[in-house]
């Protein structure tokens, strides 16, 4: 007897992946920051997201909600100085917490007092700033409300890039060197200088966390962003043709749709006929039982 096994065809959704987004944020001098998808690769836009709606100085991704962050500038136009949610769909941003800004704890606040400007996130989602109030120090800040507490306020060099690498070490690029930060003291330690191209430093960067080197904004070169491979001091450079580039952050863990794949499923006994012969109407053949004399018919 023969079996004939049927493969089924059935149009499955492809199993999806996560791969790390890098968003550019452009507009310099207090003008409206805009969003775009820039391919980390090559430089080529690939998205205008849109428009955040306030000046940003610094944007921070939090994996453990998958929320990005902004920090507001100084010189926003809304004069809103603080942190904002933004929806990455459309780039729109919306005030957290305190309506009149960060909500910090200081004697004053104002124009000569701003006390942050930097923003990062570590992979728990824990906002830490750079705090400019006098000397320049590490901020906490809580996303709930807006609230800042500072950790330190003892950098010997201020400015910068803040940002967190994969094994949450916090990490300070200036324009002399790369540091490392205590997130728990704000102390800063010096690591050593890199090989840059610019008279300046690589301001408002993050890791990828695709290739662990830190990305940043070259700061006097309005389209460019500074690849730093902080273990070496090695660095190249990498064009937007974006004008007024000053952000760059990673928006990892979103799982992205792929096209539906052709996926064979072998049906087991569901899928199972038998062969035509098998099918046919059964036939009596002759069977003869010598023990028995005499000739009977079995149906086999």
């Amino acid at each position: 007897m023969k079996w004939i096994f049927l493969a089924t065809v059935f149009l499955v959704p492809a199993a999806a992946t996560a791969t790390p987004m890098m968003i550019v944020g452009a507009g310099n001098g207090g003008a409206v920051t805009n969003l775009y998808e820039v391919d980390s690769g090559s430089g080529a836009v690939l998205r205008h997201i849109g428009s955040v709606g306030y000046a940003l100085n610094d944007l921070a991704w939090d994996a453990a909600t998958g929320t990005l962050y902004g920090s507001t500038s100084l010189n926003d136009p809304s004069d809103y100085h603080g942190l904002v949610t933004i929806d990455l769909a459309t780039g729109a941003g919306s005030a957290v917490g305190f309506t009149d800004g960060w909500g910090f704890a200081k004697a004053s606040f104002g124009s000569a007092d701003y006390p942050n400007v930097g923003l990062t996130a570590d992979s728990s989602g824990a906002l830490h700033g750079l705090d400019e109030l006098g000397a320049d120090g590490l901020n906490r800040i809580d996303k709930s409300t807006g609230l800042v507490t500072e950790v330190g306020n003892n950098f010997a060099v201020g400015g910068g890039g803040l940002a967190f690498d994969a094994r949450d070490v916090l990490h300070h690029v200036t324009f002399n060197g790369i540091h490392t930060v205590d997130p728990v003291t704000g102390v800063q330690t010096y690591v050593g200088g890199y090989a840059s191209v610019l008279a300046d430093d690589l301001v408002n960067g993050e890791f990828n966390p695709h290739d662990g080197f830190y990305y940043g904004a070259e700061r006097g070169r309005s389209d460019r962003i500074g690849i730093l491979d902080v273990s070496t001091g090695a660095m190249r450079s990498l064009s937007t043709g974006i004008a007024g580039t000053h952000i760059v952050v990673f928006v990892d863990g979103l799982e992205v749709a792929e096209p539906l794949s052709v996926s064979l499923l072998v049906a087991g006994l569901f899928g199972v006929v038998r062969s035509r012969r098998a099918l046919r109407p059964r036939v009596a053949q002759p069977f003869f039982r010598g023990f028995l004399g005499r000739k009977e018919r079995f149906v086999v």
